[in-house]
């Protein structure tokens, strides 16, 4: 976890599909108030109430509006605008990313998992070629010595 040259806070992070919110921890936040003061943490109107790992409950008071750059295997995504973020008071050392985030870049987890499995389906149902996914396996037995000497002497005469 450290500020780059840009000015920029890099946090570990943690996709959470589970997670209807995307939540920064108070230390985290009070990282960011170091390197950028004048991010804002207005009280919510309502408290929201979540469940951390290992269904800890907190309750967030204040939210901020972050914009919040994320690599990923295809390169890093970065939202057009502020997202809010809930600010709670716990003990985390990941930037949690949730489902209100992951939308906003047009990440849809459940749809992903949802065309996986649809895609195995689809892998071996159109496809032309035999590959013999659907196959048991042969049945193997070892060789008797008659027979691995009868190979090795084909081998043998192949090579003379």
């Amino acid at each position: 976890m450290h500020r780059d040259d840009n000015g920029v806070l890099e946090l570990p992070c943690c996709p959470d599909s589970g997670s209807d919110h995307t939540v920064i921890s108070r230390s985290h936040w009070g990282l960011l108030i170091a390197a950028d003061p004048n991010v804002q943490q207005p009280l919510l109107d309502t408290p929201v109430q979540c469940l951390a790992f290992g269904s800890y409950p907190v309750v967030a008071r204040t939210q901020a509006l972050l914009h919040a750059l994320i690599h990923t295997a295809a390169g890093p995504v970065e939202s057009a605008e502020a997202v809010p973020c809930l600010v709670v008071d716990m003990v985390d050392d990941e930037f949690i990313i949730g489902r209100d985030l992951l939308a906003t870049l047009g990440i849809d987890v459940d749809r992903q998992l949802e065309l996986l499995a649809t895609h195995r389906d689809d892998e071996t149902s159109d496809d032309p070629f035999s590959l013999g996914a659907d196959e048991p396996p042969a049945e193997r037995r070892a060789a008797t010595d008659d027979e691995v000497r009868a190979a090795v002497g084909v081998q043998i005469e192949t090579a003379l």
